[in-house]
């Protein structure tokens, strides 16, 4: 997103669960051992992840803050062209869709081609599939960026005058 004098007023919503941190963590990684490569602490098998507590959070944080974010907004989720969630895998966006009581169409499953990206995956998703999502630039959308930390973030954003590029692979 980037500034423009045109008035499309986005609206967001930030939780964070840092009790939960243990759910997905990598004990070695970032400061925590500061330029230090000590073979007994750091390790490919110091990577934490409890996928079914994650995959329980990303269903009732996620489903839980996108309507939240929409009646705090005064939205019917039907009147958004998308909700774009995080991709973390093909049976959560479809759990969270039918929770939602939307179809597949609405809550699209955009990774099929590269999986889970992180952070990356709803910005991806769209630049791969611009040509499946016919009213992106339509209108608002809600994205739903829900994982690590454990954190959820959803934004009502107005795509009406975007440019979305078609992803490029090297």
């Amino acid at each position: 997103l980037s500034y423009s004098e045109s008035e499309n007023k986005s609206s967001y919503l930030i939780k964070s669960y840092g009790e939960k941190h243990q759910v997905v963590i990598n004990p070695t990684s970032g400061f925590r051992y500061a330029r230090a490569y000590d073979k007994e602490k750091v390790g490919s098998t110091s990577f934490h992840l409890d996928g079914a507590a994650l995959v329980e959070f990303e269903l009732d944080v996620g489903v839980a803050s996108i309507k939240e974010l929409a009646f705090d907004n005064n939205t019917n989720l039907n009147d958004l062209n998308y909700i774009f969630i995080h991709q973390s895998n093909k049976a959560v966006i479809n759990s969270m869709a039918a929770s939602l009581s939307l179809n597949n169409e609405k809550v699209p499953f955009l990774a099929q081609y590269t999986g889970n990206t992180s952070s990356a995956s709803i910005p991806l998703g769209i630049s791969e599939n611009i040509s499946k999502l016919d009213s992106l630039t339509k209108g608002k959308s809600l994205l739903c960026g829900i994982g690590t930390g454990l954190s959820c973030v959803c934004g009502i954003v107005d795509l009406s005058n975007t440019k979305v590029l078609p992803a490029l692979y090297i």
